[in-house]
């Protein structure tokens, strides 16, 4: 099928040229600027991204010439899974459809055309920009296009437009199934799954159909299959009802099983099948309750509890581990199941159960969704708004509507929606919305009514929710272990905190021009790559709060291995603390996981594409399901200093851990002992808790000036033991 792409200043002007095309894609990569520098496109090298500025002001226009289907008694139809983001279509200069949104598919009868070579039009305005509105972010606040692709603290400005998911062109029989839904509701003892599901029966619905469907189980058992004779009186749309006793339910990873069903259903026309609808599915009932003493540690007058954050799925509550998840790649048609995959399974081998998809960026494709559901990653679904005031405006609520209603139809199948959400950071100064917001309200009203057994929360944060911080020493020296070992602000969950980070020097070198390498200052890619002046100055090398640790470094490269260590032992100590408070707190998710393009300094953990840094591995020991953990208050220390260690016991898992004999002391960098070891009995803990087993204290050693020391926690069982790096100044 050939298709071209050209541009234009007006949508009703001819492009001067047409280039080869293909979909899906986005427009900035079939009119690229240049060759791919060191394995890396050329937009991800150095400054290039802005040389793509001028293309979000033009009309894009796709063509495709076809033939048109002819089949008797079929009806030929093309279906547009994403377009990106405001459209208009038009066969031969007559306009088939005029809208916009990147998340509701679009689907025209070509019947009119039948047996015909025509021009299929699809022609893409430029990108939405709130009038008024200073360049960035608050741009997008006009429209449900993600506010990440205008510009963030780890994104370059570059706002995709094209065709980002398949176009089908598909011929009907006189009646089909437009669309299912589903609904359903696990007793009160989980013992059996009962709901129903609605079909949208496009075409003519007439006595000789029927509808046949089926559950089949993991082993292709049917779980169970019922037969509907259709009557013409029942109209399009057509209520069965379903039952299934003793269900296999969904867990989330190292809980149980990640069961899912088969879902058949058939529209057979006499004996001919006239079309297939095809779903996996899982049963599952997921909640968000109160946190322990949240009522009681309200403040006075006590007229609200911090909002209810614990994960409770299939009755078992949940320490729920986790990370903000970013979109994997500028340009979303470049997103498919293999890449989703690489990111996707390092999150299971970080021990991981759940990801906040943030407001700010995309709704991911369907293959996202399905890895998710077999690797049982719990997931934080948010609606695409992130940081705006996005007003009560008529047009833009019809937009939304009709988005949401795509994006819960569509998701809520998957037994992995563990949480739907309003957006990110609405609710405060620089968001600017409250309660009574009708975008808000909108969203809510429509995840209770397609989908109200899933929780709703309206933004993060929410009251006792912490956002923040983003670094490893607070703006009054404290180092923030410290902070969260107190936790003044009394948080239940951190469902956004950060420790900046470096990338590795020689993965640095990658997208650096060479004359800019050593030169670190604004203006050059230590800054278009956001290690400078990126969200707060000095974001994100932070070169002062790394040398408050190990001293100025004798270079570069050595500064920038310092920045990469402190990063991964600082989200180590932040992620334990965390889960020592549970059942207190019940959420620990880090900003954040990924990276859409290569950074020099960031909050991730792994580079892009899907490459782990050292803090995926601090995250990594962090998160293990069974594990003994040290609380101390802090990583610098003196000679001299008196360190005091509290030992935990911490289990995530719905079984007991074994006790065991513990040893614990300081040593070197190369493992010797520096001080006596201190031996201790830890008792079994019971399931999902932490525990303190027993305090002890030590003598910091004399060394050289910042030297690096190891507290070690050494276990009989392989796997449950701990170190962590002490700076001594």
């Amino acid at each position: 099928m050939k298709w071209t792409l050209g541009y234009s200043d007006s949508i009703d002007a001819e492009p001067r040229e047409r280039r080869a095309a293909y979909v899906p894609a986005d427009v900035q990569l079939i009119y690229p600027q240049g060759e791919p520098i060191n394995g890396l496109e050329y937009y991800n090298y150095g400054d290039n991204y802005i040389k793509y500025a001028w293309m979000e002001d033009k009309y894009w226009h796709f063509r495709c010439e076809t033939a048109v289907g002819d089949l008797p008694g079929m009806t030929p139809f093309v279906i547009f899974k994403g377009l990106d983001y405001a459209y208009t279509i038009r066969v031969g200069g007559e306009v088939l459809a005029d809208g916009e949104g990147m998340f509701t598919p679009v689907e025209l009868s070509l019947d009119r055309y039948r047996g015909k070579n025509v021009k299929l039009d699809v022609i893409l305005h430029p990108i939405p920009k709130k009038p008024g509105a200073p360049v960035g972010r608050e741009e997008a606040s006009a429209s449900c296009i993600p506010a990440v692709a205008y510009g963030w603290d780890w994104h370059p400005r570059l706002v995709p437009i094209g065709i980002y998911d398949d176009v089908l062109f598909v011929n009907r029989h006189a009646a089909y199934i437009a669309s299912a839904d589903i609904y359903y509701d696990l007793a009160d003892d989980l013992s059996s799954v009962s709901g129903k599901f609605v079909l949208d029966i496009g075409g003519e619905v007439s006595d000789k159909l029927n509808i046949c469907y089926r559950f089949k189980d993991k082993t292709g058992n049917i779980a169970m299959s019922c037969v509907y004779a259709v009557s013409a009186h029942d109209g399009r749309e057509i209520t069965l009802p379903f039952y299934i006793d003793k269900p296999e339910l969904w867990w989330c990873a190292m809980q149980g099983e990640q069961s899912m069903y088969e879902l058949e259903i058939e529209l057979l026309h006499g004996a001919d099948v006239w079309d297939t609808y095809k779903k996996r599915l899982g049963f599952r009932r997921v909640r968000l309750v109160m946190n322990a003493h949240a009522w009681e540690d309200a403040p006075f007058p006590k007229t609200q509890g911090r909002t209810p954050m614990t994960f409770e799925l299939n009755g078992r509550k949940i320490f729920a581990k986790g990370t903000n998840f970013v979109p994997p790649e500028i340009f979303t048609s470049t997103l498919d199941r293999e890449k989703y995959r690489a990111v996707l399974e390092l999150a299971r081998e970080c021990n991981m159960n759940v990801l906040r998809m943030w407001g700010g960026g995309l709704v991911n494709k369907e293959s996202f969704f399905e890895l998710c559901d077999e690797l049982g990653l719990m997931i934080w679904q948010e609606f695409p708004l992130a940081c705006n005031n996005y007003q009560d405006d008529d047009h833009y609520l019809k937009v939304l509507d009709q988005e949401s209603r795509s994006i819960i139809r569509r998701l809520k199948y998957h037994p992995s929606i563990a949480v739907w959400c309003g957006g990110n950071e609405l609710l405060n100064s620089w968001g600017g919305m409250t309660i009574q917001s009708h975008a808000l309200r909108l969203l809510g009203s429509n995840c209770y009514l397609l989908d109200r057994n899933t929780p709703f929360m309206p933004t993060s944060p929410l009251y006792g929710v912490g956002h923040g911080n983003y670094n490893a020493i607070d703006a009054d020296g404290a180092e923030m272990m410290s902070k969260i070992i107190d936790n003044e602000q009394n948080m239940i969950a951190f469902c956004e905190f950060g420790v900046p980070g470096p990338s590795p020097f020689e993965y640095i070198k990658r997208f650096t021009p060479p004359e800019e390498l050593y030169d670190v200052r604004l203006g050059t890619s230590w800054e278009w790559h956001h290690a400078l002046n990126a969200w707060q100055a000095p974001s994100w090398l932070q070169q002062e709060h790394v040398e408050s640790y190990f001293g100025k470094a004798g270079s570069l490269e050595q500064l920038v291995q310092n920045g990469v260590d402190l990063q991964g032992e600082a989200y180590k100590n932040l992620f334990e603390e965390m889960r020592r408070k549970w059942p207190h707190t019940s959420a620990a998710i880090h900003w954040c996981f990924n990276e859409p393009w290569p950074t020099a300094a960031n909050n991730s953990i792994i580079n892009y594409p899907a490459i782990r840094k050292a803090g995926f591995y601090g995250v990594q020991a962090a998160l293990r399901d069974q594990m003994y953990s040290a609380r101390f208050r802090q990583m610098k220390w003196r000679a001299g200093d008196e360190i005091k260690v509290e030992l935990f016991a911490l289990n995530d898992l719905p079984q007991t851990m074994p006790g065991g004999r513990l040893n614990v002391y300081i040593a070197d960098e190369t493992g010797r002992p520096l001080t006596e070891k201190i031996a201790v009995d830890a008792p079994q803990i019971e399931a999902a808790s932490a525990a303190m087993v027993k305090a002890c204290a030590f003598t910091i050693p004399s060394v050289h000036k910042y030297a690096r020391l190891k507290l070690v926690v050494e276990t009989e069982k392989k796997g449950y033991g701990s170190e962590y790096m002490l700076i001594v100044q």
